[in-house]
């Protein structure tokens, strides 16, 4: 098994409460339900150890690949929320982490 994690920043005109509307009616509609998402949080971040956040923004997969997380990101059943993602994130501060789940 795999953890893909993205982690981001909302767009500065978007809030937490519009970008959670978008979440629940659109990306959580069809992410989790994808055949080769075996799970999908995702995490408002609310500091870090310190001062400040790095982020807003964590989503978290559990995929058999990252290869195969890539595949189900550009599947046509993702296209409605890859459109409009970029309305909400600021792509621009976009990270993605991928590795094996230690056992």
């Amino acid at each position: 098994m795999h953890k893909v994690i993205a982690m981001y920043n909302l767009k500065k005109d978007i809030t937490v409460k519009k970008y959670k509307d978008w979440l629940v009616n659109v990306e959580m509609k069809v992410t989790p339900n994808l055949p080769d998402i075996h799970s999908f949080e995702v995490v408002e971040v609310k500091g870090k150890d310190g001062h400040g956040k790095i982020y807003s923004i964590i989503e978290d997969f559990t995929v058999d690949s990252y290869k195969i997380w890539k595949k189900a990101m550009s599947s046509n059943a993702m296209k409605e929320v890859s459109s409009s993602w970029g309305d909400y994130a600021d792509e621009s501060t976009l990270k993605i982490l991928h590795g094996e789940i230690i056992k």
